[in-house]
């Protein structure tokens, strides 16, 4: 019995050494390792944020004056003896930054409050009033309201005198890259056309920096545009008037901005200056100088597009003239070239190049044949420069 004890021993011990000596399971040799790594890419490794910085809370801007938040506020701010004045129930104002904080001052008319109510407002705008017996004149007024950050006040109110028809107010900026200073003109209807006033604002003062009576009629005629292309609007008056010898002459005047006013800057006259470049036209005509010919009495860009378009001259002449009419292919040689005289302005065709009318003339050449044809005549568009005057090829 000892001895199978001691044997049982014997077993235990060694089978105890052999489970305690038993060798870790390796992974095969192909199977890669894993590890606490971050996968390999191609994407750069993240970076930590840093906390942002706290900024103090901006204060939030006033919301954006509209037309109708503008209207609310200035329809309370009329003297109790004004009213706005309205359009079919619509207040005409103008929106413009004065000084230029982003805050839009306001400009509307208006009249007096009593002895208007809503049936004669709507009249107020009705060309028949001008030929109504009974129509009475309004008084306007134009009224400039600062804007404080949103909110409107008063602040100045000038008299533009009694009329009886409105007919428009608008804005026009001086410049083209500007906001300042901006043209209000408010016009009137009369009997003969429109009366315009003309006010130039550049602060917010509410006084305006220049202001002139403009008037549009069958002799007089204003357009404010840029004459030469600096990027200025230009003050261009056109007057109608008689004058002894000529019949009625047209003068024209150029104002330009001065900073201060619209002054006057250069001047002339249309119809003497029409009829002594005719003179000069048929003498050239004459003298056969078909180069010379081209060089006067043609606006040079518009030679150099034809030329590159391998026009000769003698084939510019023709289409100048109109001679390609009568089946002409080369100039003729002349001996008489008859323009009618001019006694008016004839410029009655607006477009890009100028204004213009169409002449008719007659020309004979050597051999005595007559030749009766129309020509397309310019007045350019900057009619200050030493060429005034212009023929125009026609191009089909």
């Amino acid at each position: 019995m000892a001895r199978y004890l001691i044997l049982y021993l014997i077993l235990i011990f060694l089978l105890g050494g052999c489970m305690g000596s038993r060798p870790t399971k390796q992974p095969p040799a192909d199977t890669p390792e894993l590890r606490d790594e971050a996968p390999k890419t191609s994407l750069p490794a993240p970076v930590e944020a840093e906390p942002e910085e706290l900024k103090p809370a901006e204060e939030p801007a006033p919301p954006e004056i509209g037309y109708q938040e503008a209207v609310r506020q200035i329809s309370r701010l009329y003297p109790k003896e004004l009213q706005p004045f309205s359009v079919q129930g619509r207040i005409p104002i103008v929106l413009h930054d004065l000084d230029n904080d982003k805050h839009p001052e306001c400009l509307s008319l208006g009249v007096p409050s009593q002895g208007i109510d809503s049936k004669t407002m709507n009249r107020l705008s009705e060309s028949s009033r001008l030929f109504e017996e009974d129509s009475e004149p309004v008084a306007f007024s134009l009224l400039v309201f600062a804007n404080n950050q949103g909110n409107f006040q008063r602040l100045k109110i000038l008299d533009l005198a009694e009329h009886i028809v409105f007919d428009s107010l608008r804005r026009t900026p001086l410049y083209k890259n500007r906001s300042l200073p901006v043209i209000i003109t408010v016009s009137f209807q009369i009997v003969e056309g429109r009366e315009v006033e003309l006010l130039v604002f550049d602060s917010a003062s509410g006084l305006p920096r220049s202001r002139h009576t403009l008037s549009e009629t069958l002799s007089t005629q204003y357009r404010l545009e840029d004459i030469d292309g600096n990027g200025m609007i230009d003050l261009f008056v056109k007057e109608k008037a008689m004058e002894e010898g000529t019949g009625f002459e047209t003068f024209l005047t150029w104002y330009r901005w001065s900073g201060r006013d619209f002054v006057q800057y250069r001047s002339r006259n249309v119809v003497r200056n029409l009829n002594a470049f005719l003179e000069s036209a048929a003498e050239l005509l004459l003298a056969g100088e078909i180069r010379e010919i081209v060089g006067f009495l043609l606006d040079p860009s518009s030679v150099r597009t034809l030329r590159r378009k391998g026009w000769s001259d003698h084939k510019i002449l023709i289409h100048t003239f109109g001679l390609e009419e009568v089946g002409l292919e080369e100039f003729p040689s002349l001996r008489e070239v008859v323009f009618p005289p001019l006694l008016e302005d004839p410029f009655t065709s607006e477009d890009e190049e100028g204004s213009s009318f169409e002449i008719t003339y007659r020309m004979i050449d050597l051999n005595g044949t007559s030749y009766i044809a129309k020509a397309r005549l310019y007045m350019l568009t900057n009619p200050f420069k030493e060429r005034q005057f212009a023929f125009s090829p026609t191009i089909d």
